[in-house]
């Protein structure tokens, strides 16, 4: 018994690949109708279209009607039509001039603005931790203070402030600061534990003017800071550490401020005569307002 034989078309090959294989190609079928075949990322698949078409239309002319033919051709246009020709073509090369500067200019924006992201100060606004405090530390160098980073004076088993905060040109004025970011908001036990810095200080150091306290706090870090409320601590804590000369600074009020020393709105002078006798809160809202009293 012998099997039905198969019977395969002939395939003419239009474009070779590896070893001579068909990259492209057309072959007939038996029913007469016509099959291309072309790599689905060639370039130019226009070309490659109409040469199908005008393949297809030799044999059904019904179904496939012809495509322009010679009298389309530049070299038989009249004056007029040349004219427009030639304007349609300066028109497209003038468009793919501008998008390709266009596409140039955004990748060279974009890489920037990836640099500027690596150094901004968005850590104020979603930082924890080391980050939050290292950046908190370049903010307040930025507005002309002294920074000590006490995490890099006292051994990591004995809890300390993270700073040491003085004003060049004001004798005697100091701060325990300490930075902290929390994913809900702020709890009384960051006031008590900048108390107790503030007491190993004292103790240490007998200062003869009483330290101010600064809580650098960043809570409620997954909210958009416009929704993270008005007010940091509630009234008694808030109270409590008002009377320790303490305030409570809002880190997004931080990122408010030194984003309007970097662009020039405020100078650093003026945001540590802002600070300098403050206690209590201060939140963004708070820095926003004053910034916009300074305009006035």
């Amino acid at each position: 018994m012998h099997g039905a034989s198969t019977e395969y078309p002939a395939i003419e090959s239009l474009a070779f690949g590896p070893s001579e294989s068909a990259l492209a190609g057309r072959y007939t079928r038996t029913s007469g109708s016509s099959t291309w075949f072309i790599p689905v990322d060639v370039e130019d698949f226009a070309r490659w279209w109409d040469a199908a078409l005008r393949d297809w239309h030799t044999i059904d002319s019904e179904k496939f009607p012809d495509l322009p033919g010679w009298i389309e051709n530049y070299d038989w246009l009249s004056h007029d039509e040349q004219g427009l020709a030639d304007a349609i073509k300066a028109e497209e090369e003038r468009f793919e001039s501008a998008r390709l500067e266009h596409e140039s200019r955004m990748a060279e924006l974009k890489k920037e603005a990836e640099s500027a992201a690596s150094k901004s100060t968005k850590e104020l606004l979603v930082g924890t931790g080391v980050e939050l405090q290292n950046t908190v530390r370049d903010v307040l160098r930025g507005f002309g203070y002294d920074v000590r980073d006490m995490d890099r004076e006292y051994p990591d088993r004995e809890p300390r402030e993270d700073y040491r905060i003085t004003e060049p040109g004001i004798e005697g004025w100091l701060a325990i600061g300490d930075a902290t970011g929390v994913a809900r908001g702020a709890k009384s036990s960051k006031i008590a534990a900048l108390g107790r810095y503030v007491g190993h200080y004292e103790r240490e150091e007998r200062p003869k003017v009483r330290p101010r306290q600064w809580l650098l706090i960043n809570r409620l870090i997954a909210r958009e800071p416009a929704s993270r409320g008005n007010s940091i601590f509630r009234d008694d804590d808030r109270d409590e550490l008002t009377a320790a000369l303490g305030l409570a600074i809002d880190t997004v009020a931080l990122f408010v401020l030194d984003r309007a020393r970097v662009q020039g709105a405020v100078s650093s002078s003026q945001i540590r005569e802002l600070l300098r006798e403050l206690s209590g809160e201060l939140t963004w809202q708070d820095a926003a307002a004053w910034l916009e009293q300074l305009q006035k």
